[in-house]
This record gives C-alpha cells, sequence and structure tokens, in this order.
C-alpha cells in the first residue's frame, strides 16, 4: 500500500494531533501534582511518535514528493492549532482527575521537547 499526499499528510496529522495532546496531559498532570496515569500517557507519547509516525514515514508513497517537506508542513499545521490541543488536554486531565480546574497551565515553550521527540524519531526513519 503506497500513500498519496494527501493520505499520508491527514495520517501524520491525526498521529502528531494525539501525541501532542497526550504530551500536554503529561506535562499538566505533573505541573498539578497528580500522577496517577503519567507513566500510560508517556507511553502513549512514546508509541505515537516512535512506533506510528515512523510507521507513515516509512510507508512508500505514490509520486516523487519529498516526505520529509510534507513531515514539515504537518507539523507547522499541529503548531497552528496548539491552543486547542492544550485546551482539550486541560479539559481531559481536570475530567479524569475529577479537578474543578486546573491550578497551574502550561508554560510556554514546553511543546519544544516534542518537537525535537518527534524530529529525532522522523531523522532516523527517513534516513536509513
Amino acid at each position: 500500500m503506497a500513500f498519496d499526499r494527501k493520505t499520508f499528510r491527514d495520517k501524520l496529522l491525526d498521529i502528531l494531533g494525539g501525541a501532542i495532546t497526550h504530551y500536554y496531559m503529561v506535562k499538566l498532570a505533573e505541573l498539578n501534582n497528580q500522577t496517577k496515569w503519567v507513566e500510560h500517557w508517556n507511553t502513549e507519547v512514546d508509541r505515537l511518535i516512535n512506533m506510528d509516525t515512523v510507521r507513515v514515514l516509512v510507508t512508500p508513497i505514490k509520486g516523487t514528493w519529498d516526505k520529509s517537506r510534507a513531515l514539515q508542513q504537518s507539523l507547522q499545521e499541529v503548531q497552528g492549532a496548539e491552543a486547542g490541543y492544550r485546551k482539550v488536554a486541560a479539559n481531559y486531565v481536570a475530567k479524569v482527575y475529577k479537578l474543578k480546574k486546573i491550578k497551574q497551565d502550561l508554560a510556554a515553550g514546553v511543546e519544544n521537547d516534542f518537537y525535537k521527540m518527534v524530529q529525532l524519531a522522523a531523522q532516523s526513519a527517513l534516513n536509513d
């Protein structure tokens, strides 16, 4: 099965959106001293980045377009929707831990480590 460019990007957006949401959930739970689900959510982040994203990146494609460029465009879309992902994560953490409100919110730049993880996984997948 080979992906066309649209399918490739759609799959990446779906996976990366889930990964960054889980990443934010981990960070919010830690900030608010609610750690029961942190290990599980960290496992999900790892799986989504290092398994699911890599699986899409190594899948054959239709045509001659650049996978790296398509990945970067997908990451830009994720970055453009970060406020939404943060809100989803905050709402879910509050629900899971039965909090009326998140006491400490995420600091600016907390997502930088997430993007480094994605780039590292992509490098190994696309350069092999």
